[in-house]
C-alpha cells in the first residue's frame, strides 16, 4: 500500500457515502433520463410509463407541455439535497463506475424473483405488461423511464415523506418507521401497476410479485441511495424486456 493511501476500510466508507449522495445519484441518473426522453422523441414512442403520464398531466394543468418537464423535479430535488448538505461540488468517475457494477449486483435477486414468479404461472401477466410497446427497443425505453421515475416517486419522495412525518413530527423510532415506509410504499407501488386490475377480479399473484420487488427496492434505496436503486431497477426492466421478447 502506498504511504499516503487511505486504508481499505476508509476507502470503502468514502465510496459508500459518495455513491449515496445526491450529486453522484444525479450524475448517474442523468444519462438514463436523457436516454428515455431523447429516444422516446426519436422513435415517436406513443407509450410511456404511467407515472410519467401522470406527471406530464400535472405539468399540463400548470401550462407546461414540453416532454422533458417531468425530469425537472428529479434534478431539482437532488440539487436541493446536495446544496442543503453543503457537500463538495465534485464528481468522481470511479464512483460512478462502481455504482454501475453495484447496480448489476443488486439486480440479480430481482431476476431470481422474476423467474420464481414465472414458475408460479404469474409470468403471463408480467409478459403482457412488458410487451406494451411494439418493439424491443420501445420496451427498453419504457423500462428505463419506469425505473427512473418510479424510484423517484415511490422511494425518494414517498419514503422520504413518510419518514419526515412519522419521525420528525410524531417522533416515532427511525427503525420502525423505515420498515413501515418500505411496506407501505411497496403496497402502493404494486397497486399502481394497471395490469393487476385488468384480469377478471384482482390479480393477487401479480400484486404479490410487485409488492415483493417493491419492498426489495425500498430496502436497497434505504441502504444504498437513489442512484443505485434506479440503476438496479432499470437494468431489471431491460432484462425483462429482453426475456419476454425471446
Amino acid at each position: 500500500m502506498a504511504k499516503n493511501a487511505p486504508p481499505p476500510d476508509i476507502a470503502r466508507r468514502h465510496y459508500a457515502a459518495l455513491s449515496r449522495g445526491p450529486l453522484h445519484s444525479l450524475v448517474f441518473i442523468a444519462p438514463l433520463l436523457a436516454f428515455f426522453h431523447i429516444s422516446s422523441i426519436w422513435v415517436g414512442l406513443d407509450v410511456a410509463p404511467l407515472v410519467v403520464v401522470h406527471m406530464s398531466r400535472a405539468f399540463e394543468r400548470l401550462g407546461g407541455t414540453a416532454s422533458f418537464l417531468p425530469a425537472l423535479p428529479i434534478v431539482a430535488v437532488l440539487l436541493i439535497q446536495h446544496f442543503a448538505r453543503r457537500d463538495r461540488l465534485a464528481v468522481h468517475p470511479s464512483v460512478l463506475g462502481c455504482m454501475l457494477v453495484e447496480s448489476f449486483a443488486w439486480m440479480l435477486p430481482m431476476i431470481a424473483i422474476l423467474h420464481v414468479a414465472g414458475m408460479l404461472h404469474i409470468g403471463a401477466g408480467l409478459a403482457a405488461e412488458a410487451a406494451t410497446p411494439a418493439t424491443l427497443f420501445g420496451r427498453i425505453i419504457v423500462g428505463v423511464g419506469a425505473g427512473v421515475y418510479e424510484e423517484f416517486i415511490f422511494r425518494l419522495v414517498l419514503i422520504g415523506l413518510i419518514q419526515l412525518f412519522l419521525v420528525n413530527v410524531l417522533s416515532l423510532p427511525k427503525d420502525v418507521v423505515a420498515v413501515a415506509a418500505v411496506i407501505l410504499t411497496a403496497a402502493a407501488f404494486s397497486l399502481y401497476h394497471p395490469n393487476i386490475w385488468l384480469q377478471e377480479g384482482f390479480a393477487w399473484g401479480l400484486f404479490l410479485f410487485y409488492a415483493v420487488t417493491g419492498a426489495y427496492l425500498g430496502a436497497v434505496f434505504l441502504r444504498r441511495g437513489l442512484g443505485i436503486v434506479v440503476g438496479a431497477h432499470c437494468l431489471f426492466n431491460i432484462y425483462r424486456a429482453i426475456v419476454w421478447s425471446a
